[in-house]
């Protein structure tokens, strides 16, 4: 029977040791082994996105604070770092950041430098890395400038070998330490969104409702990605028009539906929580029916967490929710609200990052004792508008730990 565990966490530094980075590489040059492969290139962003940092980090345990600068004659590159990873030989971890030795890093040597793409062909051809195969990890990051200005200077033949899986994998399942980050991780989230919806009140604009979370957040090792709020007549968006995602015009008015999703890395480690009230407390009986139904919705979904599940059936237990409340016609008629037609999805892995996979109908992955799943989802009703929730859970043995209980999903 799957087992749910609630959990508040005092907020703690854990720290990954050296010889957790050394492992992880270890296991990724295994893998790349197994293909036949002479070594792996690892590229991430840095920078102030807080997007895509996240195979770097992993293998590397660091962050470049530049952020991505169009080239000039006199860098190329700038906001990217890189692992190179021979099967024999030392891991280079390459920065452009000229106060690496002033914050973290694991590697057997680490090389500064203006020119990323440049850089890490100069240190492929010291590793022998040319003439074979090599794989790359970079899908997300690595523009197509920077792919010729590295073949370019490599000017050796390498047959690249798109090798992402390996990284994903490998960052699916998280160790102990990883856990208890993403635990802290959570209690910082919490406490987050907390202060914004204890914020919301008729007068206030989303915008003030965002900056008391902010307030909190800057007090912490964390930063946004972003936050999303919509509100009132426009409570069905998912969102605002974007940069920033909240209005900072109109007012809230008592009776506005009201919800919001913040995601961000703290300590490098995601969270990422979705709550929904109606400003004033007190709901109309549709509205009631609303905003329990995205709690409901939610909680079904996190029902379904146990080893041994596929991701897909989480995704078959949204749909059979949604049927049954009459949120879908049919199985087949289509998103039922915006946000699903941006984000057909009901969660995702959650890491440094939002992480693979993704709960799509259909998806094979099985769950695992130690993935991070984030639960998410909107509900809309025409003329009334729209809600949702989100929860963060870890995979258990025979069940799933809770890591959201301390941002109550009810404020009504």
């Amino acid at each position: 029977m799957c087992q749910k565990v609630l959990v508040t966490c005092s907020r703690v530094s854990t720290v990954i040791h050296e010889d957790e980075f050394r492992e992880r590489r270890s296991r990724a040059l295994a893998a790349a082994a197994d293909r036949g492969l002479i070594g792996l290139v690892v590229l991430s962003r840095g920078g102030a996105s807080a997007d895509q940092y996240g195979d770097v980090a992993y293998l590397a345990g660091h962050h470049t604070p530049m952020c991505q600068l169009q080239d000039t004659p006199y860098w190329s590159g700038r906001g990217y770092t890189a692992v190179v990873l021979p099967v024999d030989g030392p891991a280079v971890l390459i920065t452009d950041n000229g106060d690496h030795a002033l914050t973290p890093q694991s590697a057997d040597e680490v090389r500064f430098t203006v020119r990323v793409p440049e850089t890490v062909a100069e240190v492929m051809h010291e590793a022998g890395m040319v003439g074979a195969e090599v794989g790359l990890v970079a899908r997300e990051v690595l523009l197509h400038h920077h792919f010729l200005r590295m073949e370019e200077a490599l000017n050796a033949s390498v047959a690249w070998r798109p090798a992402e899986d390996i990284l994903e994998t490998l960052r699916r399942v998280k160790s102990p330490a990883e856990l208890q980050l993403l635990r802290e991780a959570a209690d910082v989230g919490c406490q987050w969104v907390n202060a914004i919806m204890d914020a919301v009140e008729p007068g206030r604009t989303e915008g003030e409702c965002v900056a008391a979370g902010l307030n909190y957040l800057s007090t912490q090792a964390a930063k946004p990605y972003d936050v999303a709020v919509a509100s009132g007549p426009e409570s069905a968006r998912y969102g605002g028009d974007g940069l920033p995602f909240w209005n900072t015009k109109r007012k809230l008015e008592r009776g506005d539906l009201f919800h919001v999703d913040a995601w961000g890395p703290v300590r490098l480690y995601y969270t990422d929580i979705m709550r929904s009230t109606v400003v004033g407390g007190s709901p109309t009986v549709e509205q009631r029916d609303l905003l329990d139904g995205a709690v409901e919705f939610i909680n079904y979904i996190v029902a379904g967490i146990a080893p041994g599940a596929t991701v897909g059936s989480l995704h078959a237990r949204g749909m059979e929710w949604l049927v049954e409340h009459d949120f879908l016609s049919a199985p087949d008629s289509g998103p039922g609200n915006a946000m699903q037609l941006q984000f057909p999805a009901f969660g995702h892995g959650l890491g440094m990052g939002l992480d693979t996979p993704y709960i799509l109908a259909d998806e094979p992955t099985v769950i695992e004792s130690g993935m991070v799943i984030a639960v998410e989802g909107m509900l809309t009703r025409p003329g009334l508008g729209g809600v949702g929730n989100e929860e963060n859970v870890i995979v258990t043995g025979d069940g799933y730990e809770l890591l959201t209980a301390a941002c109550p999903p009810r404020r009504w």
